[in-house]
């Protein structure tokens, strides 16, 4: 249920990336996922994110799920809250769409940014060397994965859904470690 969940708040959030003013960012260092750690309640979720000057985006499907445009990662971008029984479960990132030469750019500075709070990663299956220029087949094999002892944090390209313009974006989910501390 879980991952039906990610992606269909994946589908409909593709939808609202568009067009957000350059905002505050919340400090990484400070929660596992913008405003609260993993497993926290998520009742303050909104009043945290009207305060770094997110917009609300409405959400016609799980009450469960709190989606907003905002900045992070030093760009416009979308991110959800996935709640079930109030408690964060999950946070997802959605980058905005881009042709390949920009989408490979935007995973290398996320992965730098990644890589800082970190460490090096559990499995990193991109070829950061790759020439920027691949073809939209290939996407998946830009994939990464950290693990600390709570956190399993995952970066991925992906392929837009094909009722929407060809095109690419990062999608990170930060997520409790299966088997991992509380």
């Amino acid at each position: 249920m879980v991952r039906t969940l990610v992606f269909v708040t994946f589908g409909f959030l593709l939808t609202a990336c568009h067009g957000t003013a350059v905002r505050p960012e919340p400090p990484h260092s400070v929660a596992d996922f913008r405003t609260i750690n993993i497993g926290d309640s998520c009742e303050a979720v909104p009043a945290r994110e009207e305060a770094l000057a997110s917009t609300a985006v409405p959400w016609q499907g799980p009450k469960d799920i709190y989606a907003f445009r905002g900045y992070d990662f030093g760009r416009d971008l979308l991110f959800s809250y996935l709640c079930p029984a109030g408690d964060l479960f999950a946070g997802n990132y959605y980058f905005p769409e881009e042709q390949p030469d920009g989408v490979i750019g935007t995973y290398h500075d996320v992965h730098r940014r990644l890589v800082s709070l970190y460490g090096k990663p559990f499995a990193d299956s991109s070829d950061l060397q790759a020439d920027p220029r691949f073809r939209a087949s290939e996407s998946r094999r830009y994939m990464t994965t950290w693990w600390t002892p709570r956190l399993s944090i995952t970066m991925a390209v992906m392929p837009n859904f094909p009722t929407e313009p060809q095109g690419l974006r990062v999608f990170v989910v930060i997520a409790r470690r299966l088997g991992g501390a509380k």
